[in-house]
């Protein structure tokens, strides 16, 4: 199970959350943390906090950096969702991990 990016989520239960998908967007350009770190100049352990979504605040140089060297767009790397699709996502995996626990039965 692939858990989710969330920049700070001790704030999305009322208002959504932002998700970063920079771990997909490395993955579809076939790229490692590291290169990306080697294009862009920054430090590495900040691109692995990026790729982890271990971040309380993104700054928007760096952002443009890491669209630049993966020549994609803001909107490829991170992105809001509202609160009814988290719910709907939760949800959604309840009724996954229920089928599960009925299929050992």
């Amino acid at each position: 199970m692939q858990k989710e990016n969330f920049v700070y989520n001790k704030t999305y239960n009322k208002y959504g959350k932002v998700v970063l998908t920079l771990d997909k967007m490395l993955e579809k350009r076939n790229m490692k943390p590291y290169r990306l770190s080697i294009l862009t100049g920054i430090n590495w352990g900040i691109i692995k906090k990026y790729v982890r979504g271990d971040l309380y605040r993104v700054d928007l140089d760096l952002l443009a950096k890491i669209c630049f060297a993966l020549n994609c767009s803001l909107s490829d790397i991170i992105h809001y969702e509202e609160e009814r699709t988290i719910q709907r996502k939760n949800e959604e995996k309840d009724m996954k991990n229920t089928r599960k626990m009925l299929n050992k039965v």
